[in-house]
């Protein structure tokens, strides 16, 4: 049986690979070229200001863009999601949000810590960090080792007590967090997670 062969003299093969590989070429320079969402912004800022009564170009390309990015948070998620809760809060008070930034950090920083303790949301694998949490490492250790029922029954205690006093400084510090904000800031509180409604 002799092989189908194709214009050009290449295999079927061959063929596909180069036109797999140039339509992968092509989606590369293609997704390269698409503009950003800021340069987006920036391009209709300027044909808007271009037209007669338009309003005046943004100027943000002229500043530097370490400083743009610490303005809009930079790449850090945090950041991000900080300076998100901020706008919809309308939280303009530079004093009044580090005030309340300092309370939402306390709050994520305690639901952290309670998410990998016993029966916390973390599930089987959030605790095995090692130093993450010494009681749940503690009781891991006595079920894997099996120790005495005596033994596992005490560091059970010692993790349930951590564990409960966790979701007590939790409460706490969302308490501490309600007490500062408004009604509308308070409903955009629950919504992110950071306060139970």
């Amino acid at each position: 049986m002799n092989p189908v062969v194709l214009p050009l003299g290449r295999s079927p093969r061959r063929f596909l690979l180069a036109l797999l590989l140039c339509s992968a070429i092509t989606v590369v320079f293609s997704v390269q070229g698409k503009p950003s969402k800021e340069e987006r912004k920036e391009m209709k800022a300027d044909a808007v200001a271009d037209e007669p009564g338009g309003k005046p170009k943004n100027q943000t390309r002229d500043i530097p863009a370490d400083a743009r990015d610490r303005n809009s948070g930079g790449t850090d998620p945090q950041a991000r999601a900080l300076t998100k809760l901020r706008e919809q809060m309308d939280v303009t008070d530079d004093s009044e949000w580090a005030i309340i930034a300092t309370r939402i950090a306390r709050v994520e920083e305690l639901r952290r810590a309670a998410s990998t303790g016993p029966g916390g949301r973390g599930g089987p694998s959030a605790g095995k960090r090692s130093g993450a949490n010494p009681e749940r490492d503690a009781l891991r250790a006595a079920v894997g080792d099996n120790l005495p029922e005596a033994e596992i029954k005490n560091r059970l205690a010692r993790a349930r007590d951590l564990y409960q006093r966790n979701q007590e400084q939790l409460a706490a510090a969302q308490a501490d967090l309600r007490a500062v904000l408004g009604v509308r800031q308070e409903a955009v509180a629950v919504l992110a997670g950071l306060l139970p409604p």
